[in-house]
Formats: structure tokens, sequence, C-alpha cells
């Protein structure tokens, strides 16, 4: 038996851009290990990994802090046994994230993405 990882189901890693060697340093930096220099880190594999989980959360913080996700009312049908609509709910779901239009300080316009 094969295990497979679940693929995680709030950002797929594809629409984020790649992490940055500022954000590995940071990682590491948070991590306060003393004993241990970034170069040797790097170099062992277990704490590579670490260091690269800790990248990838700063990734998505800063990723996040430029795109919204507005959540919106969908409405659904729960099905009987026999099919047919036994009841309509109305449950809030999530939209694609979508990138932040920024504010142009010189003219007090926002752009468009």
């Amino acid at each position: 038996m094969s295990h497979t990882s679940a693929p995680c189901d709030h950002l797929p890693a594809a629409d984020m851009p790649p992490i940055t060697e500022h954000q590995l340093r940071t990682a590491f930096e948070k991590l306060h290990w003393a004993k241990f220099t970034y170069d040797q880190v790097m170099a062992d594999p277990i704490r590579r990994k670490v260091v690269l989980a800790c990248a990838h959360q700063l990734r998505r913080d800063e990723w996040e802090q430029t795109h919204t996700r507005t959540v919106e009312p969908v409405t659904r049908c729960r099905p009987g046994a026999d099919g047919h609509p036994m009841k309509w709910t109305t449950q809030m779901a999530q939209e694609p994230w979508v990138r932040q239009a920024t504010p142009d300080i010189f003219t007090n316009h926002v752009q468009k993405p």
C-alpha cells in the first residue's frame, strides 16, 4: 500500500511564486538555531525540510496579503433516496483567489490588476 499525500486544499502551489532566497534566510532566522549556520542547515536534508516548510508559510502569508477571496451564497439541492429534491439549502462557498487592486499613490486612483 503506497502513501500518497493529500493535495493542499487552500492554495495550489502552482499559483504562487517560487520561494526566494530571502524567504529561506528569514525562515532560518525565525527558527533560532544557534548551533547551526545557514549552510549547515541547508546541507542536512531533515533540517532543510523544516526550513523549507517555514519558508512555504512565509511565501503563502506574503501571497495572501496581495490577494483576496470572497464568500458567496450558493443554493444547493439535497436529493432524497429516490433522487428527487428533498430540501434546498444555501451554503457559503468560497470564490477563487483574485489579485487585489493596488492603489496608485501619485494619482489617488486604483490600478486594476
